[in-house]
């Protein structure tokens, strides 16, 4: 079995199709003599939130159903900041997000918005 942590980048990534809400990359890799590329998907992140209640000690999920499961799962609440990799990129460092979420989604309203680092 290879080493993965032996897997190294061999060049720059090529943008291959740029679309409004996705690129497919490719990536020149090498693991020892041997080189392969990689393909990905990349699209503009989205933000997921915890929201606590400490005093009860309990944290708020939602209950969303995943046409990619066919069932239901639960997840944070959160979703998309911005629309398009080309507005995530102008962005630079700092992201705004919003904690003012839709009450339609978690039943509960935050206020404001803050800024932050993208981690």
């Amino acid at each position: 079995m290879p080493d993965n942590r032996a897997l190294k980048k061999d060049g720059p990534e090529k943008v291959v199709y740029k679309g409004r809400i996705l690129e497919i990359v490719e990536q020149p890799m090498r693991l020892g003599d041997k080189k392969m590329t990689f393909e990905m998907a990349r699209r503009a992140p989205g933000v997921r939130l915890i929201i606590a209640d400490t005093s009860r000690q309990k944290i708020l999920l939602t209950k969303e159903y995943r046409y990619e499961f066919e069932d239901y799962d639960y997840r944070l609440p959160g979703g998309k900041v911005v629309d398009t990799l080309e507005e995530f990129n102008s962005l630079g460092d700092e992201l705004l997000a919003g904690a003012a979420l839709k009450k339609s989604q978690t039943g509960v309203c935050g206020g404001g918005w803050y800024k932050g680092k993208v981690h």
